[in-house]
């Protein structure tokens, strides 16, 4: 195992070496040229990485002390960072550029970004699905539950994912974090999940006293709700494990007052209040 890890700090060095120098409109060629990683190599080396990590799992230690502690090479550790600039904003961070264009699509990111793009991609939101049904949402809508939308991406793709059900959604009670991230990853930084601050924020576009449901399907989601509970009287959790066991026990440990399989099992619960 430590051969492959040799082997595959040899090729990441090579790359990174060549790529510090390069700007976005060059690096695409360099990585071209250099060729594909093995992708085996990557998963044993992950794998042996994980193993390595598994014994601190729990404990308190500083990320460098622990790079130190297993091994990790803090020269290339340093060069790998300088390259891709982990935080930082599109057309600025390598790592942002290409995470966003591999999302959005490379003839898609111009509309996003009003930069780019630099690199080709085809994009994977385009191959994003539904969770929530066209029944769901009607059948919600007629009980006159009013919604809104408290999410870590962007308005851009998230209008453009939901389509015409955008319809369901109270604009003023949505609220996208990434928009903000955009703008100044660091300013804005106090927005991330799970601060409480964009979900108080969206219950306040809702409006009224009565009682609010937020639905979520993950810990971090479940963190924001309560950190929320100081600020706001009134406010449910629906944990949503969509059949996943490790989420269900944990919206079983952690005492969510609604746990559902699917989101589109919302409506058949407001259906069973009403007819009480």
């Amino acid at each position: 195992m430590d051969r492959i890890s040799a082997e595959l700090d040899n090729k990441v060095t090579e790359r990174m070496t060549e790529l510090r120098s390069k700007n976005f409109t060059e690096m695409q060629g360099v990585l071209q040229s250099r060729g594909k990683v093995s992708s085996s190599m990557v998963e044993n080396w992950l794998r042996d990485l994980s193993g390595k990590v598994a014994p601190f799992s729990g404990s308190a230690a500083a990320l460098t002390a622990l790079e130190e502690e297993i091994g990790i090479d803090m020269q290339l550790t340093k060069m790998v960072k300088d390259v891709l600039k982990p935080g930082g904003r599109y057309g600025e961070s390598l790592l942002t550029t290409v995470f966003d264009e591999a999302y959005y699509g490379s003839e898609n990111v111009q509309k996003v970004r009003n930069a780019g793009p630099f690199f080709s991609f085809t994009g994977k939101l385009d191959e994003e699905k539904l969770i929530v049904s066209r029944e769901t949402l009607e059948k919600l809508s007629q009980y006159g539950i009013r919604m809104g939308i408290c999410t870590g991406r962007g308005s851009w793709e998230t209008w453009r994912t939901l389509g015409e059900f955008s319809r369901y959604f109270v604009k003023e009670a949505c609220m996208f974090i990434s928009d903000y991230i955009t703008i100044d990853p660091v300013k804005y930084s106090y927005l991330e999940k799970p601060s409480p601050i964009p979900l108080l924020e969206a219950l306040k576009g809702l409006g009224g006293d009565e009682p609010k449901l937020y639905v979520g399907n993950s810990a971090e989601d479940h963190i924001m709700f309560q950190r929320a509970l100081s600020s706001r009287e009134n406010l449910l959790f629906a944990g949503v494990t969509d059949n996943d066991y490790r989420r269900l026990d944990y919206m079983f440990e952690n005492e969510a007052d609604l746990i559902l399989s699917s989101v589109n099992q919302l409506a058949k619960v407001f259906q069973l209040l009403r007819e009480e």
